[in-house]
């Protein structure tokens, strides 16, 4: 049976691939998770929010590149503790950026390597607590 996608769609998974974003500067980074909706960059300083650019990344135990238009939805800067985002502490610095252009066949390809990633414990005491 397939999960409904409206409940499902932020659930997102740990990634930890590298990437690269197609800016003025080309920028390498680290996808720290991805979901249907998107993925968060490790990125420090984090782009501007409703900066559009091109990643390519990865997914886990898949070479196969995706290349998809993404937009900054939100900003996660540095905290004053060392690794720690000042938005979101249990992240990394950087950017969570929303797909705007993906094929679809990518897109399928990340919907089913987040269904076929079991749900951990702390993903379960989240959704209890109401938490993404």
């Amino acid at each position: 049976m397939k999960r409904a996608r409206a409940k499902d769609d932020a659930r997102r998974i740990a990634c930890l691939e590298p990437c690269d974003l197609e800016t003025p500067a080309p920028l390498r980074a680290v996808v720290w998770n991805v979901s249907v909706r998107g993925i968060y960059v490790a990125l420090s300083p984090p782009l501007e929010i409703g900066t559009k650019v091109f990643v390519t990344f990865s997914l886990p135990q898949d070479e196969g590149a995706i290349r998809a238009e993404m937009q900054v939805a939100w900003q996660n800067p540095p905290s004053g503790a060392k690794g720690c985002g000042n938005r979101a502490f249990n992240l990394p610095p950087g950017c969570g950026l929303e797909f705007v252009t993906i094929d679809p066949d990518d897109l399928k390809r990340i919907e089913a390597h987040v269904d076929m990633t079991p749900v951990s414990r702390t993903d379960k005491s989240r959704r209890s607590e109401g938490g993404s």
